[in-house]
Formats: C-alpha cells, structure tokens, sequence
C-alpha cells in the first residue's frame, strides 16, 4: 500500500497534499476493523441476543420496559454483557494467535495478518472486560458472578483444553450458554428455574453447531493442533450421530419453557416444527456426512435458535 501510494504520488504532484490523509484514514479503518474482528463479533451479537431473551423472559409484566430505570437497567446489562463477550473474544484471538496463522480460515484474523499486534489485542482484551465486569457488577451479583464464570470456563479452560481433548467442545457450550442464564437473573433477580432451562437449551444448541463446524473444518484443525471427535474413516459420521444425539435432547428441554407456564401453545407447536426440521437435517448429515451436508446443518442450527427466540418473544406469558 505504502509503495502504490508512493508512486503516484511522484507522478502526480498535486495529489501530495490529498494522498497521506486518504491513506491515514483507510489505515484508520482497517485498524479499526481489526478491533471489531477480535470480538468476534458473530459470537458477541448471539450472546447479547440470548441475555435479551433471558431478560424479557425473567421479566412478567411488559410494562417494566416502559420505565426509564427499567431500560437503564436493560441498556447497562446488554452493554455489560457485549463488553465483557468481546473481552473473552478478544483475549481467545491472542492465546491462539499462533494456530490461527496455520489455518486457512483463520490466518487473515487481526493478529495473524499484522492488523493489530500481539499487545494492542491483550491490552484491548483487559479493558473490555474489566469495563463489562464493572457495569454488571451494577447490574445484578448474579449476573456478575456467571459474567466472571463465563470469561474464565472460556478463555481459561475451554481454550486451553482445545488441543488436548475433544471434550473441550462440552467445556465450551458452558461460557456460551451461561449469558442466557445471565439475562434470566438481571432480569428476575433469582436463579431460578428458567435460568437452568435456558442454559441447558443453549448448551445442547450449541453441540450440533459445534460438530458440524468439526466436520466443515476437520483439515484445518487438525493441521492446527486442535483435538477432534473421532479419528480415521467414518470419524465425520461418528461427529453427526453425536449431533444428531444433541438435537432430539433438545425437545425434552426447549418444552419445559412451555410446561413451565413460560411462554404459551404458539411457542410450543413452533419449538417442536423448528426442532424437527433441526433433527431431520441431523439425521441426514449422519447418511451422508459431507461438508455440504454439514454445513447445511450448521444453517439449519442458525435457523431453529433464531426462530426459537421469535416465538420466545412472541408468546411470552
């Protein structure tokens, strides 16, 4: 970039005055891409999403959002949460930066392209967190406490498992299902029983998801260092029967919100339609588990959780 913008520089001269602040700004959003990039922020956005269902769940009357305390308090545990997730991101970006420059997928991330250093990425980690931490902290001290458990199983557990044991992989869906549960006692102040039912649903959500990313990327994990289920032929195969396991446990669980008096029929009949479509698409992964069959597993996975959380909002009682 630098040596493009040098030459025509010496074969326009006028540009000279116009060229260093058009590059200082491009520069300026790539480096600032780079830090949105350590967020994950596919990741981030689904972890605020599943404490906002947990929250408005926990919560009877509706007209508790119609108080500016009340959306205060909302705003803070949202901001919290995004803040200490990309912290959690952003420090797993820098424990891994080494295997993400062996992967395919991943050596373009922030740290592996040179976009942001090592240090800049560790400093940006600590503060997110420590900034999410202390807004929780006003939140709820439940909620504070599960946020701490949540960056901890992650980036101090989950990550450093990952290349020794597959079961890594269970370690991991405690920190992604913990901010439901989170949302739940923000807004009901409480663990109580629909925290464990919205934790035990995102946990099981997220093995199927897990497993058909092992088998779309299996090379590149392996070429990476990280432990995988299974080994040899038919290991993809073995990897879809695991998945097709996680998705019929979900019925059983996704319909206690309804047995619960949580939500309401409408929820119910749509929970069971989506799960269905979710366990029929596991089920044809485990007949043919091809990349293109998982990966339309992993659509699938996106598919059931998204329509899951309308009808959760949709019929709330």
């Amino acid at each position: 970039m630098q040596q493009t913008a040098v030459h025509v520089v010496e074969a326009n001269p006028v540009a000279e005055t116009v060229l260093p602040s058009v590059g200082l700004d491009r520069g300026l959003m790539v480096t600032l891409r780079g830090y949105y990039e350590l967020t994950k922020p596919g990741i981030t956005q689904m972890v605020v999403l599943t404490a906002a269902a947990g929250y408005y769940l926990a919560v009877g009357d509706n007209s508790y959002f119609t108080t500016v305390p009340h959306l205060w308090h909302v705003l803070l545990c949202l901001v919290g949460t995004a803040l200490i997730s990309s912290g959690a991101c952003s420090f797993n970006h820098y424990l891994e930066r080494d295997a993400d420059a062996l992967m395919k997928r991943t050596s373009g991330r922030p740290i592996p392209s040179g976009i942001i250093s090592p240090e800049q990425s560790l400093v940006f980690a600590i503060s997110t967190s420590v900034v999410g931490a202390a807004l929780l902290y006003f939140v709820d001290s439940i909620t504070f406490v599960l946020a701490i458990i949540t960056h901890l199983s992650y980036t101090a557990a989950y990550t450093p498992l990952k290349k020794k044991s597959w079961t890594a992989m269970l370690l991991g869906g405690i920190p992604g299902a913990l901010p439901a549960a989170g949302g739940w006692t923000a807004g009901a102040h409480e663990l109580s029983l629909g925290a464990w039912v919205l934790f035990a649903l995102m946990f099981l959500w997220q093995m199927p998801h897990f497993l058909a990313l092992a088998i779309m990327y299996r090379i590149d994990y392996q070429r990476s260092g990280f432990a995988l289920l299974g080994k040899g032929e038919g290991s993809s195969t073995k990897v879809a029967k695991h998945a097709l396991v996680y998705a019929i446990a979900l019925i059983p669980v996704g319909m206690m919100l309804y047995t619960q008096n949580i939500v309401g029929g409408l929820y119910g009949v749509g929970f069971l339609s989506l799960a269905l479509m979710f366990i029929w698409r596991a089920w044809v992964t485990v007949q043919d588990a091809s990349v293109t069959n998982a990966r339309k597993m992993l659509m699938a996975s996106y598919a059931f959780l998204m329509g899951v959380f309308l009808f959760m909002f949709v019929d709330k009682i």
